[in-house]
């Protein structure tokens, strides 16, 4: 079984409070990917160079950001 990864590009901000908070670009659209249970971080860094044409100098770098629902109660 796979395990859906949603790829977005954008950027972290800290708010004045100490809040983070993920800016992607105007009118981005994720870009989902199924990666199978075997599949190395590796491959998860070609997949992704792949989707967005980027060569290997680029510098690339994966973070996440937990789901709404697991959140709660505060959101941050």
């Amino acid at each position: 079984m796979g395990l859906l990864v949603r790829v977005l590009r954008g950027v972290w901000k800290k708010s004045g409070t100490g809040e983070w908070g993920f800016l992607t670009r105007p009118g981005e659209m994720a870009q989902e990917n199924v990666l199978q249970e075997n599949e190395s971080y590796e491959r998860l860094l070609e997949i992704v160079r792949a989707t967005y044409h980027l060569d290997d100098n680029t510098k690339l770098a994966l973070t996440f950001q937990f789901p709404d629902w697991m959140l709660k109660p505060n959101g941050n």
